[in-house]
């Protein structure tokens, strides 16, 4: 894996991203785990009351109907959040067998089309695309079922994160761009 190449810019944005998605896991592993604990204190007070005819008023009857959506959500702004900080570590997974068997100015010129390619992903499918889906969703007034809310909030992950791809992408091809003399050297 290739080291981060955060500049003064970068810095404060990366942490912010750290620690939302440090938030969003630790909410996810306490929602979950509610949700597992309600479902088992369910079972216990239907056995409660089905064999020892005891009515406990105090324990849920199940799983909290939010607890599954509210995890869903969360996944989602993690996975799409942590997509976008592997973009500045360049940690995302790639083709380096086939790219090393290259001569080292074509592995250059493979590295620039490919950060030239993710800039037209994340520009049209991320930020043009999801920004479209915020749009509907926020047009419609679409709401969650569970939680009650606005669906566009859920979706406006990938924009957000489409920009940041699109920042860090940037950054590293600015990188290998001022690299690339370095390189021919060896």
């Amino acid at each position: 894996m290739n080291q981060p190449t955060q500049s003064g810019w970068s810095r404060p944005v990366v942490k912010l991203l750290e620690w939302m998605l440090i938030l969003a896991m630790g909410l996810l592993v306490l929602d979950v785990l509610w949700g597992v604990i309600s479902r088992a204190l369910g079972e216990l007070k239907a056995w409660f009351e089905t064999s020892a005819g005891l009515a406990i008023a105090f324990l849920p009857d199940g799983q909290s109907s939010w607890t599954e959506e509210l995890a869903r959500f969360l996944l989602i702004w993690t996975s799409m959040l942590g997509a976008a900080l592997a973009f500045e570590r360049r940690a995302h997974l790639g083709v380096d067998y086939l790219i090393g068997k290259f001569h080292p100015d074509a592995r250059v010129v493979l590295r620039l089309v490919s950060h030239l390619l993710v800039l037209i992903f994340a520009t049209l499918v991320l930020v043009k695309g999801g920004w479209m889906l915020v749009e509907t969703t926020l047009s419609s007034g679409q709401v969650t079922p569970a939680l009650g809310l606005k669906k566009w909030v859920v979706y406006a992950v990938v924009p957000v994160s489409g920009v940041f791809v699109i920042l860090f992408t940037i950054q590293n091809l600015l990188v290998d761009l001022t690299a690339r003399p370095r390189e021919a050297k060896r």
